[in-house]
């Protein structure tokens, strides 16, 4: 069991080695996306609307699902979190396109469909195995509690399960932008 664990911990670790969004990095935009006032989230808004359009349009489309105002700003909130930890890594970042968003949002839900027809025991072992070799393991993490901790604020509804597709397929938009071999 220990070796089981040992090598569960040297992939977790191996991902972080890769992953272009670091803790640090995280806890920083984390830490100035909260600090903002209005008018900086909307200059904040407005970047993302230029530099990622698509990413922008997944989260105004959730209007159209029947989400209301209030369910879209966690979506809204973790975008702003995502796009200012993407511009904090120094790295250049591509622009996503409708396709690419439309690609991740598929694998996204596959691997939801997935999970939610597995017993809660391999359930649990099919989450962790995804965390752990994930390339984005920190940003995974924050984004998970996130919905997580909206959760708890709030039953899910069916419109519910559209903020949280959209806000976990960032996740899978980043790897995408940061990781295209993957």
């Amino acid at each position: 069991m220990a070796k089981v664990k040992r090598k569960a911990l040297a992939e977790i670790y191996a991902g972080l080695e890769h992953a272009r969004i670091t803790q640090n990095i995280l806890v920083k935009a984390i830490r100035d996306v909260k600090c903002m006032g209005f008018s900086a989230q909307e200059q904040l808004i407005d970047d993302i609307y230029q530099e990622q359009p698509n990413m922008l349009a997944s989260v105004l489309a959730l209007q159209s699902s029947g989400v209301s105002f209030p369910d879209m700003d966690i979506a809204l909130n973790i975008l702003m979190v995502c796009f200012t930890a993407m511009k904090y890594s120094g790295d250049n970042w591509p622009q996503l396109t409708k396709d690419e968003l439309e690609r991740q949002m598929t694998r996204y839900r596959a691997q939801m469909d997935f999970t939610s027809d597995l017993a809660p025991e391999q359930k649990i072992q099919a989450m962790t195995k995804y965390v752990m070799t994930h390339s984005e393991p920190v940003l995974l993490a924050y984004v998970s509690a996130e919905i997580s901790a909206w959760l708890e604020r709030k039953p899910c509804s069916e419109e519910g399960k559209f903020v949280i597709l959209c806000a976990g397929n960032f996740v899978n938009c980043i790897v995408a932008l940061a990781h295209p071999e993957k």
